[in-house]
């Protein structure tokens, strides 16, 4: 009988990624990082120095965003090789990194003014749990900017994208062509293991947050739609994709 668990699975999955893992479809942030600075500037405010988690940070591309903003930023995920590859990215700056477990921090109470996570809640085998330890590092009145979507369910269009490439060619920007059969296979695997398995709604996240004793939760309705579109192939694919950013607060006063 085996001893490995989920997350033994998704520790070795995302570690065979890593290599591609910013050339995959929305991943790396590329032409849309002043997009993503806007969106955190708006939800975060100024950084002034203030304390940033970025987790499940994989290769640093937010991390890195995180500190050109002007936040003090540390960086945290389970991978080693994600985390090798963040740690070179940011060789010189002075970000923080830590390998750890983004559902148990092990960060001191009240330690830091902004968490924020993209894309990794869906993937968590243990959510309620993640969010009282969030709950617990984030500092009185601080900020959780939480980024993530429907991973399992495609867009309504999807099934369009055979047939674009067979006519126009194959677009590495519009599906996971980096993806091996054998890591399509080990990604099933493991959703299937996983509480969101049929998909993460917003509402779904939204309720959990308020049940966690979060304050001011809220979804973003301008969110990821009003980043700058790449291309009418990839707009048309996407229609229907459920991504959203949801934000709420600690408490100023824990009672």
């Amino acid at each position: 009988m085996s001893n490995r668990s989920v997350k033994d699975d998704i520790r070795d999955y995302w570690g065979e990624r890593a290599a591609t893992y910013d050339a995959s479809p929305g991943h790396g942030l590329g032409p849309r990082s002043a997009d993503w600075e806007e969106l955190l500037t708006r939800h975060l405010g100024p950084a002034q120095g203030r304390s940033a988690l970025d987790l499940g940070c994989g290769t640093g591309e937010m991390t890195l965003l995180l500190h050109g903003l002007g936040f003090c930023t540390t960086g945290l995920d389970i991978t080693p090789q994600m985390m090798a590859r963040a740690q070179a990215k940011a060789s010189g700056t002075g970000i923080r990194f830590i390998a750890a477990d983004a559902e148990a921090t092990m960060e001191p109470p009240e330690s830091h003014d902004v968490i924020v996570a993209r894309y990794l809640f869906w993937t968590l085998p243990k959510p309620e749990a993640a969010m009282a330890d969030w709950l617990r590092i984030l500092k009185p009145g601080g900020t959780l900017l939480l980024i993530d979507g429907d991973h399992v369910n495609p867009p309504p269009l999807d099934w369009l994208a055979p047939w674009f490439d067979r006519i126009l060619g194959r677009d590495p920007k519009a599906g996971h062509a980096l993806v091996t059969p054998a890591q399509w296979d080990a990604h099933r695997a493991i959703v299937a293991q996983l509480p969101f398995r049929e998909g993460l709604r917003s509402s779904t996240l939204l309720a959990l947050l308020e049940q966690a004793k979060f304050q001011q939760v809220q979804a973003d309705n301008r969110g990821l739609q009003a980043f700058r579109p790449l291309g009418w192939r990839q707009r048309l694919l996407s229609l229907g994709r459920h991504r959203f950013v949801v934000s709420a607060r600690k408490a100023t006063v824990q009672g």
